[in-house]
């Protein structure tokens, strides 16, 4: 079972004061990754959260082309989706190409209810991968358990 995050950490000035902290809290392992996605791989809907640190945003730049023309792959756009509770998710596609970036929200994204905000779940992942390989470097901010 994963540990319970913390809605509202108390966030360090500088990024290397927020890695202490993820450390004080078990959580060492860095996050830094370069992905491989050979079709027909798809990336499934999840959240990058392991441990009771999560910084909000993290980021993914694509480092394939896309078309199979110029050596790329095909499919593989970026989903972002609410989880729905009672109701249809919410879901985006973004297709990115060779040096596109995407920050998106690491666990939640803030929604207006009437008068009020909310914390609105998202998950993140991809379309499946039709043809060639995509190449992307994801970039959490905070580090894993």
């Amino acid at each position: 079972m994963r540990d319970a995050v913390l809605i509202a950490p108390d966030y360090a000035e500088a990024h290397a004061g927020f890695l202490e902290r993820c450390a004080e809290a078990g959580q060492s392992r860095s996050t830094p990754i370069l992905l491989r996605f050979r079709a027909p791989a798809v990336n499934h809907l999840h959240r990058d959260v392991w441990g009771r640190l999560a910084f909000p945003v993290q980021l993914a730049v694509t480092l394939s082309p896309l078309g199979r023309d110029h050596g790329g792959f095909e499919g593989g756009a970026f989903i972002l989706a609410d989880e729905a509770a009672g109701r249809s998710a919410v879901r985006r596609e973004i297709v990115c190409d060779r040096g596109d970036a995407v920050i998106f929200c690491t666990r939640d994204r803030p929604i207006r209810i009437g008068t009020a905000h909310a914390r609105q779940p998202v998950f993140h992942g991809t379309t499946p991968i039709t043809a060639g390989e995509r190449y992307v470097l994801g970039c959490p901010f905070h580090e894993y358990k």
